[in-house]
């Protein structure tokens, strides 16, 4: 009896031994990941972009369309009261 029952039963123990060691390697490793992905998502919240927002094409003909009603708002404004004076000084002089 050169081979003995042993031998052989102690070789799906060590199977057994590896499958379960692999087993837990992939559980830390995958918790390992859920952690950095947390941390990632953390830091990303952290650090916000320089990014300017994005201000659309009908937006912007609206604010433009704005300032320029604005501009000649203001110019009616600066050029009404100059006229008003001129008036009143051709009026006392008659």
């Amino acid at each position: 009896m050169l081979f003995h029952a042993e031998p052989l039963q102690s070789a799906p123990c060590l199977k057994m031994m590896k499958i379960s060691a692999g087993a837990t390697m992939n559980r830390k490793k995958k918790i390992n990941e859920t952690l950095k992905k947390r941390m990632k998502k953390a830091n990303a919240k952290l650090h916000k972009s320089n990014k300017p927002r994005y201000i659309s094409k009908a937006e912007r003909a609206k604010l433009e369309a704005e300032a320029a009603l604005q501009e000649t708002q203001a110019a009616e404004a600066a050029t009404t009261p100059s006229e008003t004076e001129t008036m009143s000084t051709e009026t006392s002089v008659s």
